[in-house]
């Protein structure tokens, strides 16, 4: 195996012939590309947080490298710097990619479109958040991201709140289906794709409601005068009815047959029999109540 100095802080020399995964132990400090020459059998490299002092290129004579575990994203913040000057010293077979210290934002470009990219315990590819692993219940999209596959949260029902950047411009279709501990999604006022009001998603310009989370579901769901549309899978699978402010019956499209849209009315629509269709809704100590047609009375 590999030699260590007798404190363990300095890694003296890797077999000519050392193939498959390396792991560097925690305790050293700095890394030398002189140590790595010639070592073209490593396939998988896992660098300690302790590395701290790293020079550029380092490690360049790794080109068959598929798999990187690195504690920062770069010496200056690029991630190419591992290997050289520019992304065009990045090895092609280089398809993941983990960094195990904080980062905050990133520029995904640098990556490529073809490595998968864990950052904060989280895992993108081409700058898509595509796989959120069990056991995190807050989720903080990082700044740099530009969308969520449909698919990033299949594993962790427990996830309860999900925050996403400015950077973020496409949320696929069903991206947060079956969800059932979610409560809030925050989105950044910066943001122009997507907005948030008290946890709730919405298109930029507020008119289309995109997702109530599951545990506000149990409670009446009022949208506001302006909302015109309701997207698919934005309040669930089962029946629901949604109570809109607006008084305008038939403003409001709902994509989802499950979804039943009841409009204001201050006062009994059916009096003098001057509502015949929909639904309506007045407030009653604080809470939405369908207004119900009393039946006729024949003498």
């Amino acid at each position: 195996g590999a030699l260590y100095n007798a404190a363990g802080t300095e890694l003296l020399f890797i077999p000519v012939k050392s193939s498959g995964a390396l792991v560097v132990l925690e305790g050293v400090t700095a890394l030398d590309a002189a140590l790595f020459e010639g070592r073209t059998g490593i396939n998988a490299l896992t660098v300690p947080a302790s590395v701290t002092a790293v020079s550029e290129g380092v490690l360049s004579p790794l080109t068959a490298l598929v798999s990187l575990t690195v504690p920062t994203v770069g010496a200056t913040g690029e991630f190419c710097t591992w290997f050289g000057a520019d992304a065009a010293a990045v090895p092609g077979t280089l398809t993941s990619v983990t960094v195990t210290g904080a980062v905050e934002a990133v520029d995904f470009a640098q990556f490529g479109a073809d490595i998968e990219v864990t950052l904060n315990g989280l895992t993108y590819k081409d700058g898509v958040l595509v796989s959120v692993p069990e056991g995190i219940t807050e989720v903080i999209v990082i700044s740099g991201a530009t969308g969520i596959a449909a698919d990033a949260f299949k594993a962790p029902a427990g996830v309860k709140s999900v925050d996403i950047p400015a950077s973020v411009t496409n949320i696929a279709d069903g991206a947060f289906a079956g969800m059932a501990a979610l409560t809030a999604i925050t989105v950044a006022a910066e943001n122009g794709a997507y907005s948030s009001t008290d946890g709730v998603l919405y298109n930029k310009a507020g008119n289309t409601l995109l997702l109530v989370p599951a545990t506000k579901l149990s409670a009446p769901v009022i949208i506001a005068d302006g909302v015109t549309n309701i997207a698919a899978g934005a309040l669930g699978s089962d029946p629901v009815t949604v109570y809109s402010e607006s008084t305008v019956q038939g403003s409001v499209t709902a994509e989802d047959p499950t979804v039943t849209v009841a409009y204001y009315s201050a006062d009994d629509p059916y009096a003098d029999g001057a509502a015949t269709e929909g639904k309506y809704w007045h407030e009653v100590e604080g809470k939405p109540v369908i207004w119900e047609k009393q039946p006729e009375v024949t003498e």
